[in-house]
């Protein structure tokens, strides 16, 4: 038999009525766990695919061996007693096929021919079989068959399994997480809020992680990054919701009618303002940048590359919003503001909730991005602060020609903390700059500042004291001021 054709036969066999058919299944087996797109994974099929047929050639091709019988009516009696089948049986021929080794033995040919001739019997046919007849005439047919069917059986497992771990890499498991979650039952009580132009904090106090957040009622904030208090109006009557000496911090404070959610550790949660009915809500790895925007609520994921996603108010429906290698996200005006950097080119854009509709805002690298009086102000790749105006083309205002650590924007001016020269993890000095960049002051040569919050005419922020404790400060914006949270 002509060895290219017989080789191309199997290929077109195997590639048509086996591995596509078994992509599709695959396809719609995994993609609404998994969220697999096949169409941008055509080399991980390629490859997977030649690897299969090398397989299935190398197992199915033709092949021609000679094999000695005592008789031609034993060896038929033989392998009428097997698990073969006899479609022609001559005077010195047999052709015969296989009835195991499904679903192979009904797509590839899978006839064997045996020419009886002086005590030899030629045997003609796919390789596979032929070992195996070649077993039968030797009466190891049961075992051998069995070893067969089970290698079968194991192909067709480790392709399934094989193959979304090729195509997904390690996303796989993070989207059957994401699959999970969605699928764990609702909460007791469930809320909604439809208003989709309210936000669940400040702007500004959710560009520095959320520490504080207040109502017409109450005043939540973060006490040595630790512990969550509730107080009133005039700071007066101060209640521990969480209390604790050490563990993950707290962060991402945001109200929703009666309710507050947080951050803690990798765990977002929500509770009553009174503490009670403390519920989490996600605890699928650390989340950054998280926003309350009406019935939603969107963060960056560190467990998917950093993309975008969005859940709504009881932690249910989450799903991706948007595919980004993101180093910032901030919403403004009902629109996304991305801060990206892939194949060196940094940017910030502006996509809709849903992801779609993306528009080219400024050809920067930034982070820590807000929109504040029709200015974009951000901290750039080298650290310093910029301004840059909306809808211009013009170069960036270079603001604070320093290293800046975080910063928040008022209505008079913007107050930031700078990095410490001694260790980068920390911050230094409490400084004010007008918006213009003009009127640099030092307010406060406080060590480790940071969680910058506005509440009413005052900013509240953490510094360490003497003994690596954090102390709760506030700046009253009016007198410039600062005293000490007692």
């Amino acid at each position: 038999m002509n060895t290219i054709k017989n080789w191309a036969d199997i290929a077109l066999r195997g590639t048509l009525i086996i591995f596509l058919p078994l992509l599709l299944l695959l396809y719609i087996t995994y993609n609404p766990i998994f969220t697999i797109d096949l169409t941008i994974h055509g080399v991980f099929i390629f490859l997977f695919l030649a690897g299969f047929l090398r397989w299935l050639i190398d197992k199915y091709r033709h092949q021609r061996v000679e094999e000695e019988v005592q008789s031609f009516d034993g060896l038929a009696a033989l392998i009428e007693q097997g698990k073969w089948e006899v479609v022609e049986h001559g005077q010195d021929k047999l052709v015969i096929r296989p009835t195991f080794d499904a679903p192979f033995n009904y797509v590839l040919n899978d006839k064997i021919t045996l020419r009886y001739t002086s005590r030899m019997a030629v045997i003609e046919g796919p390789k596979y079989y032929i070992n195996m007849l070649a077993k039968t005439i030797r009466g190891e047919e049961i075992k051998w068959i069995r070893r067969g069917t089970a290698l079968v059986k194991d192909v067709i497992f480790i392709s399934i399994v094989a193959m979304p771990l090729l195509l997904g890499g390690s996303n796989v498991f993070w989207s059957y997480n994401v699959y999970r979650h969605n699928a764990r039952p609702a909460s007791a009580i469930e809320i909604e809020r439809p208003e989709s132009d309210v936000s669940g904090n400040r702007p500004e106090n959710s560009l520095n992680r959320g520490q504080a957040v207040e109502n017409e009622t109450f005043i939540f904030y973060v006490e040595n990054q630790l512990n969550l208090v509730r107080t009133n109006k005039a700071f007066e009557s101060k209640e521990y919701l969480i209390q604790k000496e050490g563990g993950h911090g707290i962060g991402d404070l945001n109200i929703v009618e009666d309710w507050l959610y947080f951050t803690e550790g990798e765990v977002l949660k929500r509770m009553r303002f009174d503490g009670t009915e403390e519920t989490p809500l996600y605890d699928l790895g650390y989340l950054l940048n998280m926003r309350i925007q009406g019935n939603w609520i969107y963060f960056e994921s560190m467990e998917d590359g950093f993309s975008i996603y969005k859940m709504d108010l009881n932690g249910q429906h989450l799903g991706k919003v948007l595919d980004a290698s993101g180093i910032g996200m901030t919403i403004h005006e009902d629109r996304l503001l991305v801060s990206q950097e892939d194949n060196d080119h940094p940017r910030i854009e502006s996509y809709d909730l849903e992801g779609g509709d993306r528009q080219d805002v400024l050809d920067v690298y930034a982070h820590d991005v807000i929109v504040w009086e029709d200015a974009y102000y951000y901290i750039g790749e080298d650290s310093a602060l910029y301004r840059s105006e909306k809808g211009e083309t013009a170069e960036p205002q270079l603001l604070v020609n320093e290293e800046v650590a975080s910063f928040i924007p008022t209505d008079e001016s913007l107050i930031y903390t700078l990095l410490s020269e001694e260790n980068r993890y920390y911050s230094t000095g409490l400084y004010q700059v007008n918006f213009d960049g003009t009127g640099q002051a030092l307010l406060s040569a406080s060590n480790d500042v940071g969680g910058f919050s506005r509440i009413g005419d005052s900013i509240l922020f953490s510094a360490q004291d003497g003994y690596g404790m954090y102390q709760e400060k506030i700046l009253d914006l009016d007198s410039g001021r600062i005293d000490l949270l007692k």
